[in-house]
């Protein structure tokens, strides 16, 4: 299941899973999820950046 997914289904915050998830955080460090998941940087696009990071990741 998609990490957003389960965050969602599972009303879990999206940077608590994947802090929890070492396949995550063994290239990104909390400060840098953080930023990447602060709405402030983002207009009404975070279901795509997070695909285009899962992608980007899955490769």
């Amino acid at each position: 299941m998609h990490k957003k997914r389960l965050a969602f289904n599972d009303k879990i915050n999206f940077l608590d899973v994947l802090l929890a998830d070492d396949r995550v955080t063994k290239d990104v460090d909390e400060a840098t999820l953080r930023e990447m998941l602060d709405p402030a940087r983002y207009v009404g696009s975070c279901v795509q950046m997070a695909d285009d990071v899962i992608k980007k990741w899955r490769k």
